[in-house]
């Protein structure tokens, strides 16, 4: 046991991160405290004594939420994701690809910042999350951008 100790602890001192996850507070509480200060540890049973938290995230295509609470509570973390994924919904994946398609198309165009921000901030009104919407809106973008500044030159 002592030597399997002394080789974790060899291996250990050469690792850029380290966890402490283990069934026993004192094995995590000395594995943060041999710990060097240029090696980043998260003490699962007691962040205090690490120098990184691991935010609870969600990722779904294009887009990643990350929540910490700095250690104070990992599980109010994850409910906060948890909530954020019900929100967002299903088809937040589909929406953002179409958001990343049309803003690729915009950069090309010969347009200042504010009319591509114009532009950009009208396909966040809920009726573009439709996916028809999003299809005539690719399959024209000249059109679509041409309506935006119209319908704002008439404000």
């Amino acid at each position: 046991m002592a030597s399997a100790r002394l080789e974790t602890r060899g291996r250990a001192r050469s690792a850029f991160l380290l966890i402490a996850a283990t069934d026993s507070r004192e094995v995590n509480r000395q594995i943060a405290k041999t710990a060097s200060s240029n090696q980043l540890v998260n003490v699962i049973d007691a962040p205090e004594l690490g120098n990184f938290h691991v935010p609870a995230s969600l990722h779904r295509g294009r887009l990643t939420i990350a929540v910490s609470t700095g250690g104070a509570s990992p599980l109010m973390a994850r409910k906060i994701r948890d909530a954020a994924g019900e929100i967002l919904g299903d088809d937040i994946e589909q929406y953002l690809d179409f958001l990343f398609r049309f803003r690729e198309k915009l950069k090309v165009k010969n347009l200042d910042s504010s009319q591509k921000k114009l532009c950009l901030k009208k396909l966040l009104e809920p009726g573009y999350k439709k996916k028809e919407c999003q299809e005539l809106v690719l399959a024209d973008v000249d059109a679509f951008i041409e309506r935006c500044l119209h319908s704002n030159s008439n404000k």
